[in-house]
């Protein structure tokens, strides 16, 4: 049961900076498409800082 909740919340840690660059990414995508690269790489950025961070 203990292990539940550390996985929960290491879940909830991870997710905040993911979405913010996620966010982030999805709006320069749709400002302007031929940015692709941009938005991947800011996905990526948040999700190695979600691992980081948590």
């Amino acid at each position: 049961m203990n292990k539940l909740f550390e996985i929960i919340y290491w879940i909830k840690i991870f997710l905040s900076p993911f979405i913010i660059f996620l966010f982030i990414a999805l709006a320069i995508y749709f400002s302007n498409e031929e940015l692709l690269w941009i938005s991947g790489l800011l996905s990526l950025i948040g999700t190695v800082l979600g691992i980081i961070y948590a």
